[in-house]
């Protein structure tokens, strides 16, 4: 690969980044202002990294963020199949380890109204 490209694809992927880290930070927010309290941030559990990690109401939350540019996309788009498995798997392990409850929330932001949707409980 020439070094030209490499240095497109690199700079490419520092912008990908630096984009999810703003969105996780906005999301944060977000959901602080909705009485959350956040516990941790890209956190790994089990090997899967948790976007979000918080707790409300008794119950603990394992918040997965994505970001969206195109067309109107719903949670069941924006998260595969595996990456759901994965997801369930760990707020099981959070439940159990924190013996409380636990669920797993999708936080999806998009460029038009409304710019941010908040999927509970999936």
């Amino acid at each position: 690969m020439p070094l030209l490209a490499m240095r497109e694809r690199s700079r490419k992927q520092a912008l990908y980044l630096l984009q999810a880290r703003f969105t996780e930070s906005l999301t944060v927010v977000f959901l602080r202002l909705k009485g959350y309290c956040i516990i941790k941030r890209n956190h790994r559990i089990q090997g899967v990294e948790v976007d979000i990690l918080a707790y409300k109401n008794e119950c603990w939350v394992v918040v997965e963020v994505k970001s969206r540019r195109g067309k109107e996309v719903d949670w069941e788009n924006a998260v595969t199949h595996t990456q759901n498995k994965r997801l369930r798997k760990v707020v099981g392990n959070v439940a159990q380890q924190r013996q409380s409850s636990a669920r797993l929330d999708i936080v999806l932001w998009q460029p038009y109204w409304p710019w941010v949707k908040h999927y509970q409980d999936i």
